[in-house]
């Protein structure tokens, strides 16, 4: 029940200390919580998250993970720290993490998972990693921090530009430094950007980094310009309307000929 005990077959007496009850409540969210891989695919996204590649995908999530929370210092203490322990342990520990990720009571919070589901906390809480893998520490701050792709086998976004019909780089964002911010650039560093098409792409690795990679799920992005400038043009000149020629002056009416006049009547003597 909500007390901390739960269902075991045999009952232990006389061990009613605060002690006891918390390892007994403990012991039972353990049982409730959801099991190491379902916990692995619901924090990673990764729908085939299995007990071969586990290990890999928790790395992934601690290397992507706000610790500063936590208590933990780095992505590796994150990883010791998860992987520790059996399947149980494990899910357990990752929960916790991702409790104190999301500011909770703990004891609260996993009581919440145990109850509803990981998928019922997620729609009202964060998985535990900052929004495109960043972090406060492996992020860049300025365009000038990335160049070309040096490591194939590297995870990320290439921002390319097209040059007589030929798409080429002008530099990498790796999965694991995306921009701290807004990333800015500048059209005299990157005129190629502003006078070319642009595309943003991010493609399927080789089979050769399978082993590199591990499987591991591949994070997605968003991407929205604006474009700025200082120079203000100036608005081409507005022609002057041509007016309407004048109508031909109307001719001065003919008017109807005199009639000859009569000749007076000759009178008889």
């Amino acid at each position: 029940n909500g007390d901390g005990f739960c269902a075991t077959g045999s009952i232990q007496t006389k061990v009613g200390t605060t002690h006891a009850t918390s390892w007994i409540h403990s012991k039972c969210l353990a049982e409730n919580l959801p099991q190491l891989v379902q916990t692995c695919r619901a924090l990673t996204g990764n729908p085939i998250c299995g007990p071969f590649n586990v290990n890999e995908n928790i790395q992934m999530w601690c290397d992507h993970a706000d610790l500063g929370r936590t208590g933990m210092s780095s992505a590796q203490e994150c990883y010791n720290s998860l992987t520790s322990g059996s399947d149980k342990e494990m899910a357990m520990t990752w929960t916790e993490t991702l409790c104190k990720i999301n500011q909770k009571n703990v004891e609260q919070c996993l009581t919440e998972i145990s109850q509803f589901g990981l998928d019922a906390f997620l729609s009202a809480n964060s998985d535990g990693m900052i929004e495109g893998g960043n972090s406060a520490t492996t992020c860049a701050s300025s365009v000038d921090e990335y160049g070309p792709q040096e490591n194939t086998c590297e995870q990320g976004v290439s921002v390319e530009y097209e040059e007589n019909g030929v798409w080429k780089q002008a530099f990498f964002i790796p999965a694991t430094k995306p921009p701290c911010g807004n990333l800015v650039i500048d059209a005299e560093q990157y005129e190629v950007l502003f006078v070319n098409k642009v595309r943003f792409a991010q493609c399927d690795l080789s089979s050769d980094c399978l082993v590199e990679n591990s499987c591991l799920p591949i994070l997605g992005f968003n991407v929205r310009l604006d474009y700025a400038t200082n120079d203000c043009p100036t608005p081409a000149p507005t022609m002057s309307p041509t007016m309407s020629p004048s109508e031909a002056p109307s001719k001065s009416p003919t008017k109807a000929p005199t009639h000859a006049p009569t000749e007076s009547p000759t009178e008889y003597p």
